[in-house]
């Protein structure tokens, strides 16, 4: 039969059922190419996810030089890990700290390898005692500010988190940074 004895009625039925079936079929392979994605994350964003979160952090509000975040670690993986390090777009240096108590006087100083989360389990991060310091601090920390945090752990992965700030009398202590840091 050729196009010119078919009826106009007839070739229009024909492509629509044409264009539905290569619609099913587009759709049909889009379906199920998603799945497989959505199955299998890749070994990158695997890498990338922390299986630690930081709960009700909080970043200590100053107008001046120095700062602290806080908050609770909770590691919902199957083993250990340790938070080695951690970045904030406004601290020109940012460390792990603890705070010690000698003679009377609390002092803060950098913690040595890291903040250990056990499998299952919690680490707080605490005012007078474990911590995030910031420190030279490109702006004001104003209460109900939102602080962008990325925390890099031993396994890899990182995790970034907005923090708030909140207004806090407390965590005055002295810093035992050496002479670079004698002012804070």
């Amino acid at each position: 039969m050729s196009v010119s004895t078919v009826s106009p009625i007839r070739r229009a039925a024909t492509g629509a059922a044409v264009t539905a079936a290569a619609l099913a079929l587009g759709l049909g392979l889009t379906s199920c190419s998603s799945t497989q994605a959505s199955e299998k994350p890749s070994a990158t964003a695997e890498q990338q996810q922390a299986p630690v979160e930081l709960a009700d952090a909080w970043v200590k509000a100053t107008d001046g030089d120095m700062s602290a975040v806080f908050g609770t670690l909770k590691n919902s993986g199957s083993s250990d890990i340790t938070l080695e390090s951690a970045s904030t777009p406004i601290a020109g240096m940012v460390e792990l700290h603890e705070t010690i108590v000698e003679n009377g006087t609390a002092t803060m100083r950098k913690k040595e390898g890291g903040v250990t989360i056990p499998a299952g389990k919690t680490a707080a991060l605490e005012p007078g005692s474990t911590h995030i310091m910031l420190m030279d601090l490109k702006q004001p920390v104003k209460a109900g500010d939102e602080v962008p945090v990325t925390l890099k752990f031993s396994d890899g992965s990182t995790l970034e988190v907005p923090v708030l700030g909140k207004a806090f009398s407390g965590a005055n202590e002295n810093y035992d940074g050496g002479a670079e840091h004698a002012g804070h």
